[in-house]
């Protein structure tokens, strides 16, 4: 003959529990968004470059990238004028340089993971005074290829491709902010 013994709250006590594990949660959201949480929802502030001259070659994409990015924040992009050189921010931006390296290899003898990696050369100044020397900015990605699946694995190559770009792109766009809280062009 087996004995169980139900022990039961009282109802009263039940809705206290739940009262607190309520504001216990709602305590833990107030917490964390006021640490830092939320940071990505933060904004970039680039008020002071109304104006940007920016030198770019053609066709190089992650430079694209940058400027539509640039745009979107509602900085407008000149291109570079030698008699504006002395008044306007200038934004010089070197070609993208991808690279691709092994870093697994399958039983068949064929790299399976690879390294992808993505940079570009920045260069910001004004008057002849470099607010930004040459600097290199690179994003890197993890990549395992599908050998049963080649152009699957191309297009998801593109596709991670475009992510690293935008992210070179906001790398670049901090870093822009970030001369802007030591510099004033008003």
């Amino acid at each position: 003959m087996e004995i169980k013994a139900i022990i039961q709250m009282p109802p009263i006590n039940r809705f206290y529990t739940w009262k607190k594990l309520i504001f216990l949660s709602n305590l833990a959201v107030l917490v964390l968004n006021g640490c830092g949480f939320s940071l990505k929802q933060e904004s970039i502030n680039l008020e002071n470059f109304s104006t940007l001259m920016v030198s770019a070659t053609a066709d190089d994409t992650s430079a694209e990238v940058l400027i539509d990015n640039l745009q979107g924040l509602n900085v407008k992009v000149a291109n570079f004028d030698i008699e504006l050189d002395r008044t306007i921010p200038w934004l010089e931006i070197g070609n993208e340089v991808y690279q691709s390296f092994p870093i697994t290899i399958n039983s068949s003898a064929r790299a399976a993971q690879y390294e992808l990696q993505l940079s570009l050369d920045v260069k910001l100044s004004l008057n002849k005074n470099d607010l930004i020397p040459l600097e290199r900015f690179t994003v890197s990605r993890d990549f395992l290829e599908n050998v049963q699946n080649i152009n699957g694995s191309q297009d998801e190559i593109n596709l991670i491709l475009q992510e690293m770009r935008n992210d070179l792109a906001s790398a670049v766009i901090r870093r822009l902010e970030a001369v802007l809280r030591t510099a004033s062009f008003k």
